[in-house]
């Protein structure tokens, strides 16, 4: 059996793989750009709805702490950007981001203490949206985190926003589980195989 670092998928379907390998990609050509201005970068992958194709979109880079890959909404729950900035036709099913921010470049008070992984808010993204989420570390290590699936309630409702009621898609899920747990700690992050920056 092969070793870690050897190349192995962490997702087993033909398809997991096949996104792990676009992220892989496109995560090696950002980390260095992510290090170098210590900006966030990323972008979301999606599925093309009859032909099955993946593709990916990419976000203007951030902040060091933040990035707006597309997943805001409005006061009823709306997306702000369409399809979360996803092509017509088009189904989001993973996201992935840089943390480039190099901490030796900082004061000593303001450093961290080693590379950063998933924050919370990373997580309880992916458990919201149903999305395997990726990150790259400032050191060439990256991370996979695959939710638990959350059942989700869709239906409508009526939305009120600067006087204007609409009727609007809504779609609900419980935050936590039934021992009080949330759900985004329900699933762990795991290291994925290489370094991207070698």
């Amino acid at each position: 059996m092969a070793g870690a670092g050897a190349g192995q998928r962490k997702d087993p379907t033909k398809e997991g793989g096949a996104i792990e390998t676009l992220v892989k990609a496109r995560l090696a050509k950002l980390l260095p750009l992510s290090r170098g201005d210590q900006l966030e970068r990323g972008g979301i992958v999606h599925r093309h709805n009859t032909t099955q194709v993946l593709g990916f979109v990419e976000c203007p880079p951030g902040t060091e702490e933040d990035l707006d890959i597309g997943f805001k909404k409005d006061g009823c729950g709306r997306y702000l950007k369409p399809n979360r900035g996803c092509p017509p036709g088009t189904t989001p099913v993973a996201f992935y981001h840089t943390h480039g921010r190099d901490d030796s470049k900082r004061p000593a008070g303001m450093r961290r203490a080693g590379p950063a992984g998933f924050s919370d808010e990373d997580m309880r993204i992916a458990t919201e949206e149903q999305l395997v989420a990726f990150v790259a570390l400032d050191d060439g290590r990256w991370l996979r985190y695959a939710p638990v699936q959350v059942p989700v309630a869709a239906g409508s409702m009526e939305c009120t926003i600067a006087g204007v009621t609409e009727t609007v898609p809504f779609r609900a899920q419980h935050a936590f589980d039934a021992d009080g747990q949330p759900f985004w700690t329900k699933a762990k992050p795991e290291p994925m195989n290489g370094n991207l920056l070698r």
